[in-house]
C-alpha cells in the first residue's frame, strides 16, 4: 500500500482521527469511485491513509521544534510510504538504523519501568535505615 500512495498525484482527504470514522470515509470514498467508474481511485485512497496522519505528526513536529537528526520507530516505519511520506512533509531524512526499531517504544518503556522499579528499591531502602 505504502508503493501505491507514493504514486498519486492527488491522495485523498480522510479527516478523521478515529480509525472506525476513517473507515466510514474510505468506504464512501471508495463507494463514489467505483460509481464514477474512477480506476484511480484505490490509489489515491491509499495515498490518503498515508498523508492524513503524516500532516497530523508533521505538525507535531513542527510544535516541538524538531532537528534534523530523527529516527522513525515503531511498526509502522516498516512501510516505506509514510517514511516516505513524513520525510516528504517534514523536509528531514530520517536517519538509517542497523537494528529493528519496531520494538523500540517497547524496549524504552522496559528501561523505564527498570529504572522506576530501582529508585522504588532505593527509597524503601533508605526507609528500612
Amino acid at each position: 500500500m505504502g508503493a501505491c500512495a507514493l504514486k498519486v498525484p492527488n491522495p485523498a482527504s480522510i479527516s478523521s482521527q478515529c480509525v472506525i470514522f476513517a473507515e466510514s470515509e474510505m468506504i464512501s470514498l471508495r463507494a463514489k469511485g467505483a460509481r464514477a467508474n474512477d480506476g484511480e481511485t484505490v490509489a489515491n485512497i491509499a495515498a490518503g491513509v498515508h498523508y492524513s496522519p503524516a500532516h497530523r505528526e508533521n505538525n507535531l513536529l513542527g510544535r516541538l521544534h524538531a532537528e534534523p537528526k530523527l529516527i522513525f520507530t515503531g511498526g509502522v516505519s516498516k512501510n516505506t510510504g509514510m517514511r516516505q511520506v513524513l520525510e516528504k512533509l517534514s523536509g528531514y531524512a530520517f536517519l538509517p538504523t542497523t537494528f529493528d526499531i519496531v520494538y523500540t517504544g517497547a524496549l524504552r518503556v522496559a528501561v523505564y519501568d527498570g529504572q522506576k522499579a530501582e529508585t522504588r528499591r532505593e527509597i524503601a531502602l533508605n526507609d528500612l535505615l
